[in-house]
């Protein structure tokens, strides 16, 4: 995001004032698949949630719209990942974020969250971001009420509540 709050960057690498959100590429996911560690990954990368984003990035090459991976500008390691699952010609996606445990804390998942749902609304026929977060787990549902996503309904994942993030004012 510039200083005003948005977005910029090449179509499928997204930048904001920290971090950059690019594209996962075939050989990144299949390393994480296979349990193996990249040079230029922070050290607690990749984790278990990685493991399913990228299952999920490899099905979708090498369409730039759903799944990133989560850089550092300052130490340009991969830090995390953030991922729609959805087209971009789906009015619905459905957000997903994992940040490294050694980063939590500083904000880094609420940028990459608004910036990833502010593609989502620019860039795409999407008329509705939502993500769905265990309330015994503060942390997550923190980082979407401070992106300004707000408690919605229906519940369709046992065991969790469904977060929406409100359009963007016309």
């Amino acid at each position: 995001m510039d200083a005003g709050g948005a977005v910029s960057g090449a179509v499928g690498r997204l930048r904001t004032a920290r971090l950059v959100l690019r594209p996962w590429t075939m050989p990144e996911a299949n390393a994480v698949l296979a349990g193996r560690r990249l040079s230029g990954w922070s050290a607690d990368f990749p984790d278990a949630d990685s493991a399913e984003q990228a299952a999920w990035a490899l099905e979708a090459l090498p369409d730039p719209f759903g799944f990133r991976l989560v850089v550092e500008r300052s130490s340009k390691l991969v830090v995390g990942s953030v991922g729609l699952e959805g087209r971009p010609s789906e009015v619905q996606a459905e957000l997903f974020f994992a940040l490294v445990p050694s980063l939590r804390g500083r904000g880094y998942a609420t940028e990459a969250v608004r910036a990833l749902t502010a593609h989502a609304f620019e860039a795409s026929e999407v008329e509705a971001v939502f993500a769905h977060v265990e309330p015994s787990n503060p942390a997550s549902v923190r980082v979407l009420e401070k992106a300004g996503f707000v408690p919605a309904g229906p519940v369709t994942e046992k065991g969790t509540v469904r977060y929406a993030a409100p359009p963007p004012s016309v």
